[in-house]
């Protein structure tokens, strides 16, 4: 499986959790975590730097400095 470098070149956000996944926040990508096995399901690159996530049910909207977001599901 797909593993966090701990000297990834983003700097940690922060981490979100949900119901069957740990959203991990860098400074320019998500990484959605499995909560049972600790694998990486899904690596989001971010257009620009991570200023904050809303979720709402099983939606999660990234807002980044530009303005831009992204929505993750």
């Amino acid at each position: 499986g797909k593993s966090i470098n701990p000297y990834t070149r983003h700097l940690y956000y922060g981490t979100y959790l949900t119901d069957d996944a740990i959203l991990v926040a860098t400074q320019l990508a998500v990484f959605k975590i499995d909560s049972a096995t600790y694998a990486i399901q899904e690596n989001y690159d971010l257009p620009d730097f991570f200023v904050s996530m809303d979720i709402q049910d099983d939606i999660y909207q990234v807002h980044c400095f530009d303005g831009s977001e992204v929505t993750l599901s």
